[in-house]
């Protein structure tokens, strides 16, 4: 009896092992995408400095992209697509066991080599890369999100006055959404003299969200929950959008 009731505790720690490990491990026949966070010291005269994110993102073909695609999405990429955003970022990569290599091809063949560590990716002491599954699905999201961007006028370190542009979205189960863009937002409160309004339907595939507007033109992003603050930051394209609703 004590022989069969230990096997069956061991046959459930590894069965449990197996699930806590698909958790962490991304399908590597699919894009996956990978984010380190650093804290780097703060510059007042800059305003630079403070914790800074690295994004990894890897092909099936064994193309690497340092960063997030700007103007491509993910489960849209292709290495040609890659090379014509910034070629400086995109690289070769083999996985050699608990060793990922990832040569910089087009940036003086750099070479990077990454050690395998609890589903992710160590690059150094201070930087390892954290695996991102996709994590949304069509008719999940139902709030509203904002981004804003601010930039600073006057001498360093001192702000004489703070201009910017704020893109709202509003997600309703139902699977439509409304988008408002306002350039020249003040953090004073002013209204903005330039802003866009839209509105249609969106769609979500692992990674990648379609906005499909009422216009008849379709937008594409990378989208996914911010690691450690799901139920509160939206990323696409890698810009933090903070729940407001």
């Amino acid at each position: 009896m004590t022989t069969l009731v230990v096997s069956v505790f061991l046959l459930s720690f590894q069965s449990s092992c197996s699930k806590e490990d698909d958790n962490t491990t991304l399908d590597a026949t699919q894009e996956r995408l990978f984010m380190a966070t650093k804290n780097t010291p703060y510059n007042p005269f800059t305003g630079t400095g403070g914790l800074k994110n690295y994004f990894l993102v890897l092909l099936p073909d064994g193309t690497a992209y340092n960063g997030i695609p700007r103007q491509s999405t993910l489960g849209l990429l292709t290495r040609a697509e890659l090379i014509q955003e910034n070629s400086l970022r995109v690289g070769e990569y083999e996985e050699n066991g608990n060793q990922l290599v990832i040569t910089w091809t087009f940036n003086q063949n750099k070479v990077w080599t990454l050690e395998k560590e609890s589903g992710g990716w160590r690059q150094n002491s201070t930087k390892k890369y954290e695996p991102i599954k996709p994590n949304l699905a069509s008719g999940t999201l139902d709030a509203t999100y904002v981004f804003e961007h601010t930039g600073a006028s006057g001498f360093p370190g001192i702000s004489i006055n703070t201009l910017g542009v704020r893109d709202q979205i509003q997600f309703n189960r139902d699977g439509t959404y409304a988008r408002t863009i306002i350039a020249g937002a003040s953090s004073d409160g002013g209204v903005g003299t330039n802003g866009s309004i839209d509105a249609g339907t969106y769609t979500i595939e692992g990674y990648a969200l379609h906005l499909e507007s009422n216009q008849g033109t379709t937008l594409s992003f990378t989208i996914f929950k911010w690691p450690g603050e799901e139920s509160t930051v939206l990323a696409l394209n890698g810009k933090r959008f903070q729940r407001i609703q």
